[in-house]
């Protein structure tokens, strides 16, 4: 198998990776590695004019930028609607999910995270996926 210069064995399928929080830092990181890694992304946004290259992996001349790619679909919600989270998830093709939540307090709401995580674990459930990465910056710093 030859590799690209993404590290992207030729030849394979790619898979779908769902980002939850795709405009968050990690989010973004997230989305744009993934795609650098061929792989397809549906990305929930609540604010799609905020995903952007990131400066870390996406070098500063870039950063800041509009990111678009073919493999990257952007879905507009919010991961408190149900509805929101199974548009996202409604896609068989999906390997798994990132959930990248964070933010602060008086911005996201009290119970961003928790009504949004019983939104995605319920909603994978009735999907039948099993595979997610929670990362989070509530509860640190300046985040509450």
């Amino acid at each position: 198998r030859q590799r690209t210069s993404f590290g992207v064995h030729q030849g394979l399928e790619c898979k779908t990776i769902a980002v939850i929080g795709a405009t968050g830092g990690v989010g973004l990181e997230t989305v744009y590695q993934a795609l650098a890694a061929g792989n397809k992304v549906r990305a929930l946004c609540r604010s799609p004019d905020k995903l952007v290259i990131p400066p870390g992996s996406g070098g500063e001349s870039k950063a800041g930028t509009t990111l678009t790619s073919p493999d990257l679909e952007i879905i507009q919600g919010d991961v408190t609607k149900k509805a929101d989270v199974e548009k996202l998830l409604d896609d068989s093709d999906i390997a798994g999910v990132v959930v990248a939540l964070g933010g602060r307090t008086a911005e996201v709401g009290k119970t961003m995270l928790t009504d949004g995580t019983k939104n995605v674990i319920e909603t994978m459930k009735d999907k039948g996926l099993s595979k997610v990465a929670v990362v989070t910056s509530i509860g640190s710093g300046d985040s509450y």
